[in-house]
């Protein structure tokens, strides 16, 4: 299961971002391989707002987060404080001293 960053699929969806090339591949590697992913609820917000502020758009942007959310594979969770703190977990082992 992974979680994409919402920077990601901002720059995935606007070619003008930098990044543009490697968020798309990676969300084609995603769906090609049928990935799951997990989305917090609050990436749907942060993409449409960041899209409508540098499109211009805010009902394209609507548009597109929302259809972010119902991607196949996409599921959707609330980040609640639990799973807000459980995220600020490392992964993995700690660093080496």
């Amino acid at each position: 299961m992974y979680t994409i960053d919402a920077r990601v699929w901002v720059n995935a969806f606007d070619q003008r971002e930098p990044g543009h090339a490697a968020s798309r591949q990676l969300l084609d590697l995603v769906s090609q391989r049928s990935l799951p992913i997990v989305v917090p609820t609050l990436a749907l917000v942060t993409v449409a707002a960041a899209i409508s502020r540098t499109r211009q758009d805010p009902v394209g942007a609507r548009g597109f987060a929302q259809a972010l959310g119902n991607l196949p594979g996409v599921t959707l969770r609330t980040l609640d404080v639990t799973l807000a703190n459980r995220a600020l977990l490392p992964v993995g082992p700690p660093p080496a001293r």
